[in-house]
């Protein structure tokens, strides 16, 4: 059994799938407690594997949270059908291994775990998302490939002055190139 907040059709609104149609998975529980979270953990409907593929589309699946590997996802790729049309995304905080059959995985450290993540995810991750706080500075993110897109997305819940810091630290000489400023576009989209 899965604890499932909402499975729901919209639009990617952050970093490389920005824009796309996408079914998404949101799970509750998480192994972290980040006090700008925008999932309430504490309303979610037990579901079984089976009742979550039948609500799953082909396209972009892409498994949120809480935390998505703290479940057993394996279980409903394989009873998915339609895998063969279906691209298999996750969002994480990065502190447990992703299963092997995503095709995607967009990580998001955060300061409640360290900023550390699995040794697995440096291998499977192609973005890294950090949420810019009041506590973020650049020192706070690891190194990585330089393909890696790595966001800094603002904190929503203080988006001007969050915003202003994201530009001041990306407007640095020795900013990588690869460092981008990220955003939350499904909230101006108004859409989940």
């Amino acid at each position: 059994m899965y604890p499932v907040v909402e499975i729901f059709e919209s639009f990617q609104g952050e970093g490389r799938f920005l824009g796309n149609r996408a079914t998404f998975v949101r799970f509750g529980g998480c192994n972290l407690t980040c006090p700008w979270c925008d999932t309430d953990h504490s309303k979610y409907e037990m579901m079984t594997a089976q009742e979550i593929v039948d609500r799953l589309k082909p396209g972009l699946v892409i498994f949120t949270g809480g935390e998505p590997t703290l479940q057993d996802l394996k279980s409903i790729h394989d009873l998915n059908p339609n895998n063969e049309s279906t691209l298999y995304a996750i969002e994480t905080n990065g502190t447990q291994p992703v299963p092997d059959f995503i095709s995607w995985v967009a990580c998001s450290p955060k300061e409640q775990g360290g900023w550390m993540v699995h040794p697995s995810i440096y291998t499977h991750a192609r973005e890294f998302k950090y949420v810019v706080d009041e506590s973020f500075e650049l020192e706070c993110i690891k190194e990585t490939a330089s393909f890696v897109k790595i966001w800094l997305q603002p904190e929503a819940s203080n988006p001007v002055e969050s915003t202003k810091k994201a530009i001041r630290l990306l407007s640095g000489a020795n900013t990588p190139s690869n460092y981008l400023l990220g955003i939350q576009a499904h909230k101006y989209w108004e859409v989940r």
